[in-house]
């Protein structure tokens, strides 16, 4: 016999969500009232989770089959060649002694996991099976649990499915910051309400700005394409000048505008570095982007603004 749930993939319990696509991070347990038991003739058991806890909890049938085991399946869990995970997961047993754990493709015939017996003790414990999914990128496996034919009630919660595989790390994501490459791996944009000219002179970006436009980002310089990492902390250095006196806003955000950093600082005729530390919250792809539009104190007169130096490390 099987136990499963027609909508492990629509529900999630708690605070955690679970993706439509069935992939097992971030699953924290079944946030339905029951799961539908079926045996061979297909009559239909239900194994109700606690409304209070969101656990699962798993009991023996008197209608099953002597030696039928029972199983909990999640399809559609998606596993990367080469990736390292670890599957994690609470259980307990009064009177079972054990359950087996495996994962493997849909048709059940290649192991990605191979079938791992996990002791169970009355108390709750925290079980953590690490493995390497050592064949091709699989999107369609299946992560089993197999209550055997025991006796008994086995409780199941918090079930993950962690991808742990170790992260390169650029220390260096920003390229040719000194411009002698000309303005390679950068871009600028110029709004229709503002008028610039942007140029690379004595190995520096030249910014050279007859009108800053309406916005912020009327005119700006941008390298985009960065790829910055989750809990690492990262060192934005510069040097900046403007023949007039004039604020410039320095950002470092994603695609959708989300900021991970943000400062403004006072451009002099003079060239000055600027040294800043921030720290990501998340993995993202970002742009750091100089904004050269409006600003506090426009109009400005006709203006040239040098950027040079830039660099962005992990510190």
């Amino acid at each position: 016999m099987r136990v499963s749930s027609p909508d492990f993939n629509k529900y999630t319990g708690k605070d955690y969500h679970f993706p439509d696509s069935g992939q097992l991070e971030q699953w924290h347990t079944y946030a339905v009232d029951y799961v539908r038991v079926y045996d061979l003739t297909n009559r239909d058991y239900r194994e109700p989770v606690d409304p209070v806890t969101r656990d699962f909890t798993f009991k023996a049938k008197a209608q099953m089959k002597k030696g039928q085991t029972a199983t909990l399946t999640q399809r559609g869990v998606q596993l990367q060649e080469d990736h390292q995970y670890v599957l994690r997961f609470k259980a307990d047993s009064k009177r079972s002694k054990q359950i087996q754990v495996k994962a493997k493709n849909a048709d059940g015939t290649t192991a990605y996991l191979p079938t791992h017996d996990v002791p169970l003790t009355k108390q709750t414990t925290t079980v953590d099976i690490p493995f390497t999914m050592t064949q091709a990128t699989d999107l369609n496996s299946q992560l089993q649990f197999n209550f055997g034919t025991a006796k008994g009630e086995v409780t199941l919660d918090d079930v993950e499915l962690m991808d742990v595989t170790p992260i390169e790390v650029d220390r260096s994501p920003l390229k040719n910051g000194s411009f002698t490459d000309g303005l390679n791996f950068w871009s600028s944009y110029v709004h229709y309400d503002a008028q610039a000219v942007v140029s690379t002179v004595n190995d520096a970006a030249k910014l050279a700005i007859a009108s800053e436009g309406q916005e912020p980002w009327s005119v700006l310089l941008e390298q985009g394409n960065l790829q910055l990492v989750k809990g690492q902390t990262y060192q934005l250095t510069f040097k900046a000048s403007s023949t007039v006196a004039r604020p410039l806003e320095v950002t470092v955000e994603n695609a959708a505008y989300t900021r991970y950093f943000s400062q403004i600082v006072e451009l002099g005729t003079e060239a000055k570095t600027y040294q800043f530390d921030f720290t990501l919250g998340q993995d993202d792809t970002a742009g750091l982007k100089f904004l050269l539009g409006k600003a506090a104190g426009s109009p400005f007169a006709a203006h040239d603004v040098t950027i040079d130096d830039v660099k962005l490390e992990v510190k």
